[in-house]
């Protein structure tokens, strides 16, 4: 995935899906939920029925979370 990421280049970074996706790796890298369901809601192009496959995941290690504090 690193590879990958490191091969993009800055106008390709800068286009609104991989712009997105690039957001949404990071969020879920360091466990932002707020900005996790944030990037949910303002998906482009249908990229949110992608996110569908792991919302529930990442809502119930949410719910852990809050549940701990």
């Amino acid at each position: 995935m690193a590879s990958l990421l490191a091969q993009l280049t800055p106008s390709e970074k800068q286009d609104a899906g991989i712009h997105h996706a690039l957001q949404v790796a990071a969020s879920v890298a360091t466990s932002n939920y707020a900005r996790f369901f944030r990037l949910y809601t303002t998906a482009p192009n249908m990229s949110g029925y992608i996110m569908d496959h792991f919302i529930e995941r990442e809502r119930m290690s949410a719910l852990v979370i809050m549940t701990k504090a």
